[in-house]
């Protein structure tokens, strides 16, 4: 009896034994086949580390949409003495153009200036002053959007210098004693870091000798006395009311100082 319960005990323990065994090379297998299809499986970077992988292009996030023009949009621009022209080869059309060009640009951020390389008797290069690329023949439209939208923005603009106070406040009093809306933009030319490109730039572009000079819709008025002559009738009233500006839309004592 003792025997018979000996060897069931005995083949008892050898079963479990078995079972043991079994059962850590099915485990073991189960692991190889799970290493085997991570190994051949291509694998598919996690989107941390698609933004964080070197040189890896990080995706620009959709913004609100601004209510002014990309030209008024681009961000303060300092540019280095020595750059680079992208739109080598193309200019703008007219003076005109390059004119609401230079004002849009003045005008989006205080701190705009124009590198000191910039000769002011030539044409102006549209990639100093544009918030987008111009190279594109199919921007070519949103070129000329942005010069409207610059006399849109700036319908009445006092160009002015400290070194000429009589006629520049006299101007400036003119023109703010109309309460426009939108304000007048003024522009103190000769305390601007880049006065001494911008100051003949801006007499080329306006023909106008001295300043102060007023620019309504696009238009300059280049000097103090055809000022005058325009207020002692219907023209200056009539000419800024016809650039979109309102008078008596808004009672401020100053407009906007760049």
């Amino acid at each position: 009896m003792r025997s018979y319960f000996s060897r069931r005990t005995y083949q008892a323990h050898q079963v479990r034994r078995f079972a043991v065994y079994a059962l850590g090379a099915v485990s073991f297998c189960a692991v190889l086949l799970v290493l085997h299809g991570y190994l051949s499986t291509p694998h598919i970077p996690s989107q941390y580390e698609a933004l964080h992988a070197p040189g890896a292009a990080h995706p620009v996030l959709p913004l609100q949409q601004a209510h002014t023009h990309p030209l008024h949009n681009a961000p303060p621009r300092h540019h280095p003495k020595t750059k680079v022209s992208r739109t080598t080869g193309w200019r703008f059309a007219t003076p005109a153009d390059e004119l609401g060009a230079l004002i849009g640009f003045m005008a989006a951020f205080a701190s705009n200036s124009l590198p000191a390389h910039v000769d002011p008797q030539q044409p102006l290069d549209p990639d100093l002053v544009l918030g987008f690329d111009a190279r594109d023949e199919n921007m070519r439209d949103e070129v000329r959007e942005a010069i409207r939208e610059a006399w849109r923005v700036n319908p009445v603009v006092v160009l002015s210098e400290t070194g000429s106070p009589p006629a520049s406040r006299e101007a400036k009093d003119m023109i703010t004693s109309l309460n426009l809306y939108p304000d007048p933009t003024i522009f103190e030319v000769d305390q601007r870091d880049d006065a001494d490109i911008v100051r003949p730039m801006l007499q080329r572009l306006t023909g106008a000798d001295l300043f102060p000079i007023v620019i309504i819709g696009g238009t300059p008025v280049r000097s103090i006395a055809e000022l005058r002559r325009m207020r002692e009738t219907t023209a200056l009233n009539d000419t800024i009311t016809a650039a979109g500006a309102k008078i008596n839309g808004k009672r401020k004592k100053h407009g906007r100082k760049h």
